[in-house]
């Protein structure tokens, strides 16, 4: 299990080389057996109408992700990201290796949906994540492992998974996404490779097309890569961020406006958009 996680991490990394950090609204700061975990959180300017605990890619710093956490906070979700032990910023980095890292990032997810629960109950929680952090996001969602069973806790209305997990024969086994019942975005591109991992781009969207069918959402960048969540291409963030912003309005916030405005979103040169 070891060499297994180890790859899986090394090959769901994010390189960081040239992205823009931003300071959050705020840090808070969780006790999760014994260690300190900063979370990064960007607050709504109104009161929030959902939360959203995101998960960065391996390596990485969830400053990282700024322009999509401030776009979900000016929608008017409150977005908390964990810094895992595994960010290149994190202090401690050094005293973790790839599995007390994966165990890290198990326990902080929990915890952090735990917090989540006790401070706001009255509000729908959205997983999300990028890369390595989608791969958990799923877990958190229902898939299991053939080593992580399901992660229980509180209700999720959905996931949204940028460049998640591809097939990962030796640890996704072939009922993996059996129990995935959650309405799911999976958004990958053509050229969203890793190399000697994830030799086709394809193999990004197994989740969904073997979870269960119902309100799930699979779009595909032409020539996006490994990193298109970084949104260096304007006009794909003005697709794609919406589309997530009406995600979380359908499904958490149950807004028929939202579902309509993702029922007509169609294909087209820059994206191809399958539902099952």
């Amino acid at each position: 299990m070891r060499i297994l996680i180890t790859a899986l991490a090394l090959a769901l990394s994010l390189s960081t080389a040239g992205i823009a950090h931003a300071e959050p609204d705020r840090i808070a700061e969780l006790d999760v057996e014994g260690r300190a975990v900063e979370i990064l959180v960007w607050e709504p300017g109104d009161e929030a109408e959902a939360v959203i605990l995101f998960g960065h890619g391996h390596g990485a710093d969830p400053a990282s992700y700024e322009l999509l956490a401030s776009y979900w906070a000016d929608a008017g979700y409150l977005v908390y990201a964990p810094m895992a032990v595994d960010s290149h910023v994190h202090p401690d980095r050094a005293d973790y290796d790839m599995q007390s890292g994966f165990i890290a990032r198990v326990q902080d997810l929990q915890a952090t949906r735990g917090m989540i629960d006790e401070t706001h109950a009255d509000l729908p929680v959205i997983l999300a994540g990028h890369s390595f952090g989608s791969f958990m996001s799923l877990l958190g969602g229902g898939a299991t492992t053939m080593y992580v069973p399901p992660l229980e806790g509180p209700p999720v209305a959905g996931i949204i998974a940028f460049s998640t997990a591809g097939k990962l024969p030796q640890l996704m086994g072939v009922g993996a996404y059996a129990d995935l019942d959650e309405p799911l975005l999976l958004i990958t591109g053509t050229e969203d490779l890793v190399p000697g991992f994830v030799p086709e781009w394809t193999d990004h969207r197994v989740s969904f097309d073997s979870a269960p069918a119902g309100d799930k959402m699979l779009v595909i960048v032409n020539e996006g890569t490994h990193d298109l969540v970084r949104f260096d291409d304007e006009s794909l963030a003005e697709t794609l961020l919406p589309m997530t912003r009406d995600f979380i309005a359908a499904h958490a916030l149950g807004s028929t406006e939202a579902s309509e405005a993702l029922a007509k979103q169609q294909s087209d040169d820059m994206v191809t958009i399958e539902r099952r």
